[in-house]
């Protein structure tokens, strides 16, 4: 679930929050669509809204939105975190098949880790 303009509305209706346009800016930036590779459900969509709300209003939060740039950063690094732990499980799978005596497939004997 990802957060609209429409999610937000029904929002200040329905559970009293206050969120004014530089919120809402912010949280159309930051919650507008699915944090790659995990998604978000409607509670942990509203719970997380809620508390930017609070600390918004104690005037702690920065608002300062992320550039596309930024979040294709943020995307590229989860994808090579999966990535790295998908190379660790491949590297386990071997060791175990090994272990076992059972014939390692050539594909995965080539696996390699990325390095920045």
């Amino acid at each position: 679930m990802v957060a609209t303009k429409e999610y937000i509305a029904r929002l200040r209706q329905t559970s009293r929050l206050t969120i004014d346009d530089s919120l809402e800016a912010y949280i159309l930036s930051e919650y507008g669509e699915e944090p790659f590779p995990n998604t978000w459900s409607q509670q942990d969509l509203f719970e997380q809204i809620r508390r930017l709300s609070i600390v918004y209003k104690t005037g702690k939060l920065e608002l300062s939105l992320k550039t596309p740039y930024q979040h294709l950063l943020q995307k590229h690094e989860a994808l090579k975190n999966a990535y790295i732990d998908l190379i660790y499980d491949t590297v386990d799978l071997v060791e175990k098949l090994e272990r076992a005596r059972i014939e390692v497939p050539t594909s995965a004997l080539q696996a390699k880790l990325p390095f920045d």
